[in-house]
């Protein structure tokens, strides 16, 4: 039995994680990580699953930039309708639907990260249809503010057109996960 104990930033050996190697006939290795005495198996595939990995990465990295780029344009939609709100004679009425559908947009996309994410992840089809789902929702309440919000300026214009481009690339990433999960797992 092999043991391979790093060494801690304090020249202590650390125990978080353990190599066990057999050298039996079927020369088996397994990597579990220790905690005190007990060891904690990982990563083991569920019935009908295989063994391979078929995550998208570029997926999840479109998503965690579709969620950086989503806070910069809510706070920033959100500073437009106020400066528009003070500074053009802007409708009451109209001023509570701009905002309302931002708020919207906002936990929409909330719910777009988390299906996309989850789905991703865990190799799921029905939260990668989901994430699809709302997708098409949130680029319908991006092109309204695109488009058809009370005042559109220039800056509307730029930052929901950029948000539309990047949903339409999740869009074609996540129809061609859902693809290659369906194929495998079907």
């Amino acid at each position: 039995m092999f043991q391979k104990q790093p060494i801690g930033h304090l020249g202590t050996p650390c125990t978080h994680y353990s190599l066990c190697c057999s050298t039996s006939s079927s020369q088996q290795v397994e990597a579990f990580p220790v905690y005190g005495s007990k060891k904690i198996k990982m990563a083991i595939p569920r019935a009908g699953r295989s063994a391979g990995l078929l995550s998208s990465v570029t997926l999840q990295l479109l998503l965690n930039l579709t969620g950086v780029y989503f806070a910069f344009y809510f706070l920033f939609t959100l500073s437009l309708i106020i400066k528009k709100s003070l500074e053009l004679p802007y409708p009451s009425d109209a001023l509570a639907c701009d905002v309302g559908l931002l708020l919207l947009l906002a936990a929409l996309e909330f719910l777009h990260l988390y299906c996309g994410v989850k789905g991703n992840l865990t190799e799921s089809e029905s939260y990668i249809f989901g994430n699809l789902l709302v997708t098409a929702a949130t680029t319908l309440l991006t092109v309204y503010f695109l488009v058809w919000q009370t005042y559109v300026m220039r800056a509307d214009v730029i930052i929901s057109s950029v948000l539309v481009a990047v949903y339409g690339a999740d869009g074609v990433l996540a129809l061609s996960t859902l693809a290659r999960f369906a194929s495998v797992y079907s």
